[in-house]
């Protein structure tokens, strides 16, 4: 076992994001989590210069499907637990978080915030049936 290191144009794969602007003075630090396994990656924490250059990425993270990268970000425990309850209420593909917040895109295209577990239920309630439908794609 070694500790985990590639050098940063690995972190962020600027071909599959393709951002403006993002270069070496938009990042303050970055390291790898964990020590290198056979087969496996570790995790890696980027801390960003500016504000900006976090929402550029952040945005630009769907970009990402179908390739070997995921962002995530880092969420309280109170919001990573709504988190999960979210996303096994409405599935993978119509829940997001961003700037911390979580969000559900419902069957009118419409975009919700979820700030309490009420709200998921509130909407789980009203949306039941599309919710259905949403998640498990029958009609």
């Amino acid at each position: 076992m070694k500790a985990c290191y590639l050098p940063l144009p690995h972190y962020l794969p600027q071909k599959h994001l393709s951002i403006p602007g993002l270069s070496f003075v938009s990042i303050k630090t970055y390291y790898r989590l964990g020590i290198a396994v056979e087969g496996k990656t570790c995790p890696v924490v980027i801390r960003f210069t500016r504000s900006d250059a976090l929402r550029n990425v952040w945005r630009s993270k769907s970009k990402l499907k179908r390739s070997f990268a995921v962002l995530s970000e880092f969420l309280t425990k109170a919001r990573q637990v709504l988190f999960q309850d979210t996303l096994r209420h409405i599935g993978m593909t119509n829940v997001w978080t961003l700037g911390s917040n979580i969000y559900i895109k419902t069957p009118n295209d419409s975009r919700v915030m979820v700030h309490t577990p009420e709200d998921l239920q509130i909407l789980n309630k009203h949306h039941q049936k599309c919710v259905f439908e949403l998640r498990f794609k029958c009609n």
